[in-house]
């Protein structure tokens, strides 16, 4: 998927963005119970692959839409920072529980 800011590539680990500068982030489901009720939690059921690579790619999907460039969440992170928007994670994760149909 390519954005004006940003490249991501989905893939059976997980999900790479790539911004215009070379930097890049990656993404991966992350083993832990907190993960996977979280997949439950926005109508994922088990499938933590598809909601890390959901999540990465409505995070380049906001940070077009809503901030009016790269997802500053993902921006960071690619930057060595792993302390993102919280506003932008909120907007991600109840986008992805009403894409899927659940309350999250």
């Amino acid at each position: 998927f390519i954005f004006p800011h940003a490249e991501i590539v989905l893939h059976p680990e997980g999900a790479t963005t790539t911004f215009l500068d070379g930097s890049v982030a990656e993404a991966c489901p992350e083993d832990t119970d907190s993960y996977r009720r979280t997949a439950l939690d926005h109508g994922y059921g088990q499938d933590t692959l598809a909601l890390c690579q959901e999540h990465e790619l409505l995070h380049c999907l906001v940070g077009e839409l809503v901030f009016g460039g790269p997802s500053p969440t993902l921006w960071k992170a690619a930057h060595g920072n792993s302390i993102g928007s919280r506003r932008e994670e909120q907007i991600v994760l109840k986008l992805q529980a009403v894409l899927r149909g659940a309350s999250g």
